[in-house]
């Protein structure tokens, strides 16, 4: 995975944070409905993608993302 790719799963994963914040629910009956449940699953599970394709990187010790 190269610099621009990394940081496009970066960009990528901002905007699903900003999506979830955007449709969280205010309380778990809410969240309870499948509807908005499913939406904040497949938000999650998108995000969780995107951190590990930038942890399994090897790209990301040669531009500076290692921790």
């Amino acid at each position: 995975m190269d610099r621009e790719r990394i940081l496009g799963k970066l960009r990528a994963l901002d905007t699903y944070l900003a999506e979830l914040q955007e449709i969280l629910p205010q309380s778990f009956e809410e969240f309870q409905k499948i509807e908005k449940k499913r939406a904040c699953e497949r938000l999650l599970q998108i995000s969780i993608e995107a951190v590990i394709d930038i942890c399994s990187s090897p790209t990301r010790f040669a531009i500076g993302f290692a921790g």
